[in-house]
């Protein structure tokens, strides 16, 4: 019962979201969804605003919703959260991941679907409507973004005509979608209206990256430092080409901030209220506009070293690194070799095989534990960290510890570029224009979890 008392703290927010949910019958902004019957749980029928006509259907979860969903309740009632059962669920999926109890699936394949991606699949990010629609984002070399539907494996729509290369970056929230690409252009979806808001043209370099939320954007570039000859005799003997981080507010995507203390491409960004996160090629991670009236977030980074960390900004000593340069005072080491029976030709393998039980392997032989190449794509959640790596296998960490726990493997077939994750999956994507769906849920009734 203490388990049970310990989750319900846990469980609050996702409670109110379930009574706010059940309790309205229509959702503030167009699309309206109402409900009707159907064999599989409740299914949702999409309508325009003002529109009596009903066009197709969409499910609304991927398992079958309870019965306590099948009925409105009146406008009086009130549900009361089953905090047993979420915690139950909740336990079942963590166990899930540590046993790597999962079910492979892919949503795409080179060449299948017909209507699938034509090229490399760079970028991915899993969305979930107000209605309870999951769906997933992926952005290509064919320069289109495609949206499919999580429960039924289907492509709902195409996003054509923004971009004139490679998409790099895809970012969905509150009903829109932002895209970034190799054009320099960076553009932003009404998904509702199913047309163009608005496009940036301010890079003058691919835009790597572009991350939003309800007051700001945020986007970062490649680009080089162009160094004019001595003889010019010029004042600023250099000159920048972009990588640059750009700050725009949100929605109306007005110009605030450019940020150009990076001196090499910026490679990806981040944002958590008013913290922004920027990590670059001239191997630092740089924190802007920080405020210190909020807890500050983590950082998880990989990089070209094979290598994640995982740092509380607040308390740099706090966190978590694959590497042993990182983790290992190597004098220390070497006074303690005989307590840990260091034999020459050794070395200890990294921490997150045995946090505190220190394995030793050979030194030609390279751990499991450690991802072979570069690590290009990384999602923290809130037990696990997850991480994607161009050695074609995905890794699943503990978040607290650092230690791996799942290496998943066999899927990709050519370098994994993006992965995504929630309470119930991993999707990947990659090289071999493969989408992946790691699904721990497999058999779980999950559709009262709330995923993101």
């Amino acid at each position: 019962m203490n388990d049970i008392e310990a989750s319900k703290s846990e469980m609050t927010m996702i409670a109110a979201e379930l009574d706010s949910g059940i309790a309205s019958t229509s959702f503030t902004g167009p699309p309206l969804l109402d409900p009707e019957p159907s064999t599989a749980g409740v299914r949702y029928t999409l309508h325009s605003k003002g529109s009596s006509g009903s066009s197709r259907s969409r499910p609304h979860a991927r398992h079958s919703a309870p019965p306590a969903l099948r009925t409105m309740p009146s406008s009086r009632a009130r549900l009361t959260p089953d905090y047993k059962l979420l915690y139950q669920t909740h336990t079942r999926l963590y166990h899930r991941f540590l046993k790597s109890d999962y079910k492979l699936s892919a949503l795409q394949t080179r060449g299948a679907p017909t209507n699938a991606h034509t090229n490399t699949i760079y970028c991915l990010q899993l969305y979930t409507y107000p209605s309870g629609l999951q769906v997933l984002f992926t952005g290509s070399r064919d320069k289109t973004v495609r949206e499919w539907n999580m429960a039924t494996g289907d492509l709902e729509r195409v996003i054509s005509g923004v971009h004139a290369a490679s998409i790099l970056s895809v970012c969905a929230h509150g009903g829109y979608l932002a895209s970034a690409g190799s054009d320099n252009l960076v553009g932003v979806w009404d998904l509702e209206k199913n047309q163009l808001h608005k496009a940036l043209a301010d890079h003058s370099n691919s835009v790597l990256c572009v991350r939003f939320d309800d007051q700001r954007l945020v986007s970062c570039s490649k680009g080089n430092v162009v160094v004019f000859p001595r003889f010019l005799n010029i004042a600023q003997p250099f000159r920048y080409e972009d990588h640059t981080v750009r700050v725009y507010s949100f929605p109306d995507l007005t110009p605030q901030f450019i940020l150009r203390a990076h001196r090499a491409a910026v490679n990806a960004v981040s944002i958590s209220r008013n913290l922004i996160a920027s990590g670059s090629g001239d191997k630092s991670v740089r924190l802007w506009d920080a405020n210190t009236d909020f807890q500050h977030p983590y950082i998880l980074t990989g990089s070209s070293d094979k290598h994640l960390r995982l740092v509380n900004v607040l308390r740099l000593n706090e966190g978590w690194s694959t590497s042993l340069d990182y983790l290992y005072n190597p004098s220390e080491l070497a006074s303690s070799a005989d307590t840990l029976n260091i034999s020459a030709g050794s070395r200890p393998m990294c921490q997150c095989c045995g946090s505190e039980n220190i394995r030793i392997v050979p030194s030609n032989i390279q751990g499991p534990c450690v991802h072979a190449d570069l690590v290009r794509s990384v999602a923290l959640g809130e037990d696990f960290v997850v991480s994607g790596s161009y050695d074609l296998s995905i890794k699943v960490w503990d978040r607290k510890t650092g230690a791996m726990i799942a290496d998943l493997t066999r899927a990709h077939t050519a370098r994994i570029f993006c992965i995504a994750v929630d309470r119930t999956k991993i999707v990947s994507c990659g090289e071999d224009q493969r989408i992946c769906i790691w699904d721990f849920s497999h058999g779980i009734d999950t559709s009262f979890i709330h995923l993101s």
